[in-house]
């Protein structure tokens, strides 16, 4: 045997069997083996018969024309078996059916279905005495990866002389074997080819009489196959009739050939695997030393990583049409001295004890395992997601299972029960029409329909259990058919190195298996993805003139090791991680930027800050001062970082120091400070927060998880809204601004209580007002929205787009920063790009500022004015004459003595013309322009025109009144407050 280039010649056959079959697998060359024989006879010979099996044991090509050609030549001196061109074909040989392809999978070459025998006669030859004859089989190269093709039981017959009476020369079984397989098959070879008619051979047991059988083959070797399995433990002969068989002289046998065999003996407690599975959760026979009998589905034998064992499945004939009952079974054989190897397809016979394991049925302490012989493997059974209960699945457990559907990847981090990990076990978790949903995004445990403004109760509190309950049978986990623990390489990673939620697979199949409170596929094939959710290399554009976003960055220390450190472990870890934060926050290109899990200390604000002025540009961005009694006690807070070239803050930057915020320790507490915007001169209230978590550590009373889905710590996560309300307000009454944009984690999806209390304090949800549907954040296997952006009536006129960037909540978590757990290679993956900086996703508001609706009260709280100023509407706080009202209605400065803006007459021709300024968005006044002849008696002015403006809010007036007949005439502008 020989082969060339990337050709390769297999020795294939069932594990630990001495009867194997040559195989070939093409390659960019030919696989070529074959026989060389010398004519040794004293005379010319001119045809010879040749039988054999072709046998498929590897199906991978996808191109259904891979087959095995013979060939024969014949030479008087020795060539190379892979040279030449000189042989002939001989088609009647030709191997090409049955041949599977497609299934990228190992086959049985043994079962029925993957061979045929192959048998013909060639004449016309010469060959000489002492020349070769070369017979050769090729394997051709086909498109894409080849089948694995074999020949098996070759038989070569050459006439030489007259011949004489046929003889058996070979059988399968040997005579008298013992603990022959009941599902046996016999073959019968002759030392000539022959005519074998009628019923030339019978089969009968010694018990149980004539058994039925089919015949297949011939002229030379014949194979006999039993109608049905034979009875165990029985005698059993086979008779070859001299008189039907005869040569091709028609010489008949000169006796009857009976060949006698005893098949396996019957064996003690054999149950059908349907049997041990039974029709519920568990086996009824746990405990029990059983025996069944299968074919092997999937082998995963071996010492750990591998799973230690292997799936079987019933034979066709032991099904018991149950659908309540499975057909499959998992056998646990490591450290089993009673086990032996195995291979898919393998017919096998195994006793062992009946149990479950994790509630999956299995044997193990396994006494005996004996390899049959082979079988083909069942039909794929169908199942669909989502279950209609807990337990439907059941009954194809350990079987061959196909879900036809498209499945969506709904968790590549950790379940919420903490039971599937990917990084740690290779599980990925799968759920039918689109990822799963945490149920409070989108159902209110109070408010039906949703988006009320209820906070208390739990009147809809069933409709959120439903839909944990609707999540929880939407789910199949994708295993890796392995027990590694971090295993390298991670498997189902794309071309980019990672695996993102919301990429599908479809029609998935392997063997359906139980474990860590999931069913799961065990895969027996490679699994092909659609990277249906591919990763956003820019962030969202949400328009505007000013760009706003919130960012956690996942506890950004530059300290290691202490009590209140929590994130990098050392230098290394934080340079990887500072990289990555980094990439993401210079992509999101905000104008005003928040942060939040940075640090409590001047040193990591000063750190990030220049990291991210280094990787744009000196100056870039520079940070709003600290409240004056700082920003909290936690060892995080959050930071707003603006760019200087676009926002200039106004005044102090807040916070509230409210006992909601230290309760039960120092919390976090909500940052508050005006900016404003340089090119127009705007202003609005940007407000940072992080919230109370969810983690139950330390809940109590109405504190702990309350079983609505919202998780722990609502109630103070209530409070904490409430108390944001009502200190907001003061600060817009105090800095004369209604426009406030509160940003930041809020630990509260889209329709829990907190939110509801925002809504009902009149501020309004952007992201799901832009962008239905949205998330940035996944607990265990469901996405919501930790991350919101709510503004006031006035600040949302003002702003165009809102969305998340999703370049964290999609990404496995192991591709973040840390080094722990991976090797080398997995260190390398994912490094200084922005996906998984952090666990949540960024949220990007898009503004456009405008002038908005402002009152006097308003106005003077926007002023920084002089200490001891009288700051009421009759007031002159500069001393220019013009009281404050006025100022605040033509817009002029009141802190500064300034007529330039005063209004002022002009004669024109017959008119008497008044001008003034006029502040277009100023709400709680009246103004008039006035005339008198006399400055006792005055008459308004009503004849008015616009001359244009002088800002944004600023308009210039003009009022006329005809002169004639008035002697002189003065002009006043009136302004009075409105109750």
């Amino acid at each position: 045997a020989g082969g060339s280039g990337t050709a390769s010649v297999y020795s294939y056959g069932g594990s630990g069997e001495t009867d194997r079959a040559l195989g070939f697998v093409g390659g960019t060359r030919v696989a070529r083996g074959g026989l060389r024989l010398i004519n040794d006879s004293a005379q010319t010979i001119t045809e010879f018969t040749l039988s054999f099996v072709g046998e498929q044991w590897r199906s991978a090509s996808s191109d259904p024309s891979n087959f095995l050609r013979c060939e024969y030549r014949i030479s008087a001196t020795a060539f190379d078996l892979s040279s030449g061109t000189s042989h002939t074909a001989v088609p009647a040989l030709q191997f090409d059916a049955p041949v599977t392809a497609g299934l990228d999978s190992a086959l049985n070459g043994n079962a029925a279905g993957n061979r045929a025998l192959k048998s013909a006669t060639i004449t016309g030859i010469s060959w000489p005495v002492g020349s070769m004859l070369v017979l050769r089989w090729a394997d051709t190269n086909s498109v894409g990866s080849d089948d694995g093709l074999a020949i098996d039981d070759v038989v070569f017959y050459a006439p030489t002389t007259t011949p004489a009476a046929p003889t058996v020369i070979e059988t399968k079984p040997a005579p008298s074997a013992v603990d022959v397989l009941t599902t046996s098959r016999v073959a019968v070879t002759f030392d000539q080819p022959v005519s074998a008619v009628g019923a030339w051979a019978t089969l009968n047991g010694a018990v149980s009489g004539n058994a039925p059988i089919t015949i297949a083959g011939g002229p030379i070797r014949y194979e006999i196959t039993p109608a049905a399995r034979l009875n165990p433990g029985e005698t059993y002969t086979l008779t070859v009739h001299a008189t039907q068989v005869t040569n091709g002289g028609g010489t008949p046998m000169a006796a009857d050939a009976p060949l006698i065999f005893t098949t396996q003996p019957a064996i003690t407690n054999l149950q059908v695997i349907s049997a041990v599975q039974g029709s519920g959760n568990s086996t009824p026979l746990s405990g029990q030393v059983v025996t069944v009998r299968g074919v092997v589905t999937a082998d995963f034998q071996g010492a750990p990583p591998a799973l230690g064992g292997l799936y079987i499945q019933s034979l066709p004939a032991d099904d018991d049409a149950d659908a309540g009952t499975s057909e499959g079974l998992f056998v646990y054989d490591f450290t089993s001295s009673g086990s032996a190897d195995v291979n898919v397809g393998d017919q096998v016979l195994i006793t062992g004890t009946a149990g479950e394991f994790g509630s999956q049925t299995q044997l193990s302490n396994i006494t005996s395992l004996v390899v049959e012989g082979t079988a083909g493997l069942p039909d794929w059974v169908d199942a669909v997601l989502p279950m209609a209960t807990s337990s439907e699945l059941e009954p194809l457990e350990c079987m061959r299972v196909r879900l036809p559907q498209t499945l969506h990847v709904t968790s590549v981090g950790t379940s919420s029960n903490f039971a599937i990990n990917y990084a740690r076990q290779g599980e990925l978790m799968l759920s039918a029409n689109g990822t799963l949903v945490t149920p409070t995004e989108d159902i209110d445990p109070n408010d039906d329909p949703a988006s009320g403004t209820t906070s208390t109760g739990s009147g809809n509190v069933p409709a959120i259990t439903a839909r944990e309950a609707q999540n929880n049978l939407n789910i199949l986990i994708l295993d890796d058919a392995s027990a590694a623990i971090y295993p390298d390489p991670t498997p189902y990673l794309n071309a980019q190195g990672t695996r993102r939620c919301g990429d599908t697979v479809t029609a998935l199949s392997g063997i359906l298996a139980y474990a860590g409170g999931r069913y799961r596929i065990q895969p027996v094939a490679p699994v092909t993805f659609v990277d249906a959710n591919p990763r956003p290399v820019t962030p969202p554009a949400p328009g505007g003139r000013l760009k706003v976003a919130a960012m956690n960055v996942l506890n950004y220390f530059i300290t290691f090791g202490g009590p209140n450190d929590r994130g990098a472990s050392d230098v290394v870890e934080f340079q990887r991680q500072k990289d990555k934060v980094i990439a993401a926050l210079t992509a999101l290109d905000a104008d005003l930027l928040g942060l939040i899990e940075i640090q409590n200390t001047p040193a990591a604000v000063a750190d990030i800050l220049t990291a991210l002025n280094a990787a744009t540009a000196a100056g870039t961005y520079a940070a709003a001062a600290d409240p004056v009694g700082g920003a909290g006690g936690d060892a995080i807070r959050t930071v707003l970082l603006y760019k200087t070239a676009k926002l200039m803050p106004i005044g102090q930057c807040y916070a509230d120091n409210d006992i909601v915020w230290y309760t039960p320790d120092p919390l976090r507490l909500p940052l508050a400070q005006v900016f404003e915007e340089l090119s127009t001169g705007e202003r609005f209230i940007a407000c940072m927060n992080h919230w109370k978590s969810k983690s139950s550590s330390g809940a109590m009373g109405a504190d702990a998880d309350q079983g609505d889905g919202q998780g722990a710590w609502n109630n103070l996560r209530t409070a904490q809204a409430a108390r944001l309300n009502v200190w907001l307000q003061s600060l817009m009454t105090a800095v004369g601004d209604n426009d406030v944009l509160i940003l930041g984690d809020l630990n509260s999806n889209g329709e829990e209580d907190p939110l509801d209390v925002l809504r009902a304090g009149g501020y309004a949800d952007q992201s799901s007002r832009f962008q239905p549907g949205d998330y940035s954040y996944r607990l265990g296997e469901a996405r919501g929205r930790l991350d919101h952006a709510f503004a006031t009536s006035t600040m949302a006129s003002q702003i165009v787009g809102a969305a998340h960037w999703h370049i964290n909540a999609d990404e496995p978590a192991f591709l973040d920063y840390n080094l722990e757990s991976k090797s080398v290679a997995q260190q390398a993956l994912n490094v200084g790009t922005p996906f998984r900086s952090s666990d949540h996703d960024p949220v990007l508001v898009g503004v456009t500022l405008s002038p908005q609706p402002t009152s006097y009260a308003m106005w003077v709280a926007s002023i920084e004015w002089p200490v001891g100023a009288d700051t009421t509407p009759n007031g002159d706080a500069d001393g220019d004459g013009m009281k404050n009202l006025l100022e605040f209605a033509q817009g002029s400065d009141p802190t500064t003595p300034d007529l330039s803006h005063a209004p002022w007459v002009e004669i024109v021709g017959g008119d008497f013309r008044f001008h003034y300024r006029f502040r277009t968005t100023a709400t709680g006044i009246f103004v008039q322009p006035e005339w008198s002849e006399n400055l006792s008696n005055w008459d308004p002015l009503t004849d008015t025109a616009s001359e244009g403006t002088a800002t944004s809010v600023i308009e210039l007036l003009r009022a006329r009144l005809d002169r004639t007949g008035k002697d002189r005439i003065f002009g006043r502008l009136s302004v009075s407050e409105v109750p």
